[in-house]
């Protein structure tokens, strides 16, 4: 299990339901890796790491490698999801008001496997949500064009979009 933290993790959610999610996830035996933003205040997790189930994981792992190796990805929205969900698992975008999430868009929503704004919808999503459709990674994932395809396919190699490449125009 991936949770994707923020640097204004205390402003989006002041009741930390992130790092209660953390806990109570890691409570119930799961693995929990803890991806921290750079700027991130780290004492707001530092009593997690004594946790054997917890790791804390930094900047010197990329976002996708860490997606990768998850059952299912919990964060807060932000940029990154889209990138995470190429990556193949379910991805649980977490707003933890209804003002937050009404102002997420359809388009953004598809990004992600599901929207959650309550920390028990959040802890049944992270387990019961699929991976985001195929079909949609390669505009996920962009640039337009055909470094799309070959950029979803190196991310996600499983992918549909590793098949759909376009013929290399220098290979003739």
């Amino acid at each position: 299990m991936l949770l994707v933290s923020t640097s204004d993790l205390v402003r989006r959610d002041p009741q930390k339901q992130l790092l209660t999610a953390a806990q109570q996830l890691a409570d119930n035996g799961t693995r929990v890796r803890v991806r921290l933003h750079p700027r991130e205040d780290l004492a707001l997790w530092s009593n997690l790491e004594l946790r054997s189930n917890i790791e804390l994981i930094g900047a010197d792992e990329p976002p996708t490698t860490s997606a990768a190796r998850a059952s299912a990805v919990l964060s807060y929205p932000g940029s990154l999801l889209p990138t995470l969900a190429a990556a193949g698992p379910p991805v649980v975008c977490h707003t933890p008001s209804t003002e937050l999430a009404a102002l997420l868009d359809d388009t953004w929503r598809s990004a992600t496997s599901t929207v959650t704004t309550t920390l028990d919808d959040a802890l049944t999503a992270v387990t019961t949500a699929a991976p985001v459709a195929p079909a949609l990674l390669d505009d996920l994932v962009g640039p337009r064009g055909g470094a799309r395809h070959r950029l979803a396919a190196f991310i996600h190699p499983t992918s549909s979009n590793a098949a759909a490449q376009p013929p290399n125009p220098s290979a003739a």
